[in-house]
């Protein structure tokens, strides 16, 4: 499954964040589809991943928890919506 992932965070917490990434290693065990790429002028960004499990996406948001909040969110592309949903 397809899962798209923005973290939030405060102006503040940016150095912290890009000292911290230069530093991350993947624990998680899924495949990333959209690099993290950040919102402009929103304190956000977000990344495309995609994984049997979502607990393998926890082991690496779980890490940044103390920096930022992390909203999860399924996704699938609109050729197989069309194809389970009619109505899409």
């Amino acid at each position: 499954m397809k899962f798209l992932i923005i973290n939030s965070y405060t102006p503040a917490q940016t150095k912290e964040i890009k000292a911290r990434m230069k530093q991350w290693k993947q624990k998680g065990k899924y495949k990333l589809l959209y690099p993290l790429s950040g919102m402009v002028g929103r304190n956000k960004s977000f990344w495309i991943a995609e994984c049997d499990d979502i607990a393998e996406l926890y082991k690496d948001t779980s890490q940044w928890q103390d920096l930022e909040t992390f909203e999860i969110i399924p996704v699938e592309d609109v050729e197989v919506l069309q194809k389970k949903v009619p109505q899409w």
